[in-house]
């Protein structure tokens, strides 16, 4: 998937997920700075000379594009959550283990492989060898 390298690379480039609506280059609405200068009387007629339905799709998109930096954010923390786990996977213990592993494996196999059932072990398995014979008054 990633290399070390890679991983270590995008955890650095990649925003904090708290930081991902300072991505974002609109950071309030035009509206919002334009009605705080206008008289309380003016701000209806300007809002209609403008567009009532401009402005409310213009809100509208803009609360949109909140959501999506919330989502963005979400996603990136989640993204850096797993290539941290990710990389945990990829230590130098563990990859020991799995090789010492691997070896006890291939002996097990090897020496299933060269004597599975020869000598005491088929005695052990066989029951008539463990339950006791009837003897011929016990008939």
């Amino acid at each position: 998937m990633f290399s070390k390298a890679q991983e270590l690379e995008l955890l650095q480039d990649e925003p904090q997920a708290g930081n991902a609506s300072e991505l974002r280059v609109v950071k309030s609405l035009l509206w919002d700075a334009i009605a705080a200068s206008l008289n309380a009387s003016e701000r209806d007629e300007v809002r209609r000379v403008i567009g009532v339905s401009r402005l409310d799709e213009n809100e509208a998109l803009f609360a949109e594009a909140s959501a999506l930096a919330d989502i963005l954010g979400e996603v990136q923390l989640n993204t850096k959550e797993l290539l941290a786990r990710h990389s945990l996977c990829r230590n130098v213990q563990r990859s020991m283990v799995e090789s010492e592993v691997r070896m006890l494996m291939e002996r097990l196999r090897s020496l299933a492989a060269a004597a599975p059932f020869t000598g005491s072990a088929i005695r052990a398995r066989d029951p008539e060898s463990v339950v006791p014979k009837a003897q011929a008054k016990d008939k």
